[in-house]
């Protein structure tokens, strides 16, 4: 049950905070979305699919962050 409410809890802030910015081509994802993938790729308890899914990304963008090639200093 403690593992269900915690997700709650990590998808309903991740909800609120997920929002993106039409930018040229692409959208640009913000950066507390971001640093929230890299904290959640960092417990290691999840994985890049649930990430994807409790934070309203793609698995590929949760790929790329987490192989460094997109990180929360580039974020908007």
């Amino acid at each position: 049950y403690a593992e269900c409410a915690q997700e709650a809890i990590q998808r309903a802030w991740f909800r609120r905070r997920a929002f993106f910015v039409a930018q040229g081509e692409g959208a640009m994802i913000a950066r507390e979305v971001i640093q929230g993938i890299e904290r959640l790729l960092a417990e290691g308890k999840l994985s890049q699919r649930k990430i994807a899914e409790l934070t309203g990304v793609s698995r590929g963008t949760v790929g790329a962050v987490a192989d460094g090639r997109r990180s929360s200093a580039a974020a908007p």
